[in-house]
């Protein structure tokens, strides 16, 4: 189990690459704000260099362990940003917006159904046991947060809400990532898990990369001032007040 030379330098900075940010949102108090975010760059942070020790002819077994416990938690931390996403874009007020919510809802249970049916519908050649089931879990979240974040977007857009910075470089990273991880994931799928798999993983490999350079430099920066809400939302949240100011006066009777 040699590891190549451009394995090497991958692996060390996408180890550099995790420390750095994690310092970053620890230092200028992002985690505050993402901290779904925060523990998924620590997360890496810890299982990247424990990994590449593990990557021994003797540690095979407890290599695989780790490898795919690290898999489902990686997944479990992706949908977790996902929704630490949206709660930022559409819960302005601390509350969800009523109608924010149904959309997200239900654009995000047609995207999981339709994650779910090209993961079924595209089948690795040549792969059995474990290495199919690789291929097709990669697949199925890489459909499935690629469908989730333009969901986001459209909602926001749709209501009025407004972005902050932060949150859209988080969306813009994870997005050109995944777009990458898709392409080469159903490569992977439909050449089969030995074939041109090198260069595949090195690409999607030197792309996440390329988001954890982008998110600190994203991160670092402050945000601009905020732009004034728009009069829909301005009117949502005077009736949303007036409300609950009803709703205590009943209670206080």
């Amino acid at each position: 189990m040699n590891l190549s030379i451009i394995a090497e330098l991958i692996w060390a900075a996408s180890f550099a690459g995790h420390v750095a940010l994690l310092a970053i949102l620890l230092y200028r108090r992002r985690w505050r704000a993402f901290p779904v975010f925060t523990g998924y760059i620590a997360f890496h942070a810890v299982e990247t260099p424990l990994l590449f020790f593990l990557y021994t002819p003797h540690s095979v077994a407890l290599y695989g362990k780790v490898y795919w416990s690290g898999a489902l938690i990686d997944f479990a931390f992706q949908l977790g940003i996902v929704f630490e996403v949206a709660r930022n874009v559409m819960k302005p007020t601390g509350t969800w917006l009523r109608d924010a919510r149904k959309q997200f809802l239900l654009g995000g249970a047609g995207g999981l159904l339709l994650a779910a049916a090209l993961t079924w519908w595209l089948t690795p050649p040549d792969t059995h046991g474990l290495h199919r089931l690789e291929v097709k879990g990669n697949l199925f979240a890489a459909f499935l947060i690629c469908e989730l974040f333009p969901i986001i977007s459209s909602t926001a857009k749709n209501l009025g809400l407004g972005w902050r910075n932060h949150v859209l470089a988080i969306t813009q990273g994870f997005g050109a990532w995944i777009v990458v991880s898709l392409v080469t994931e159903a490569l992977r799928g439909y050449f089969g898990v030995w074939k041109y798999s090198s260069p595949l993983i090195y690409a999607h490999q030197v792309a996440y990369i390329g988001a954890l350079m982008y998110w600190a430099v994203q991160m670092w920066r402050d945000e601009p001032v905020r732009q004034p809400i728009s009069n829909e939302l301005r009117q949502y949240i005077i009736a949303l007040h007036n409300r609950a100011e009803y709703d205590l006066s009943k209670l206080g009777n």
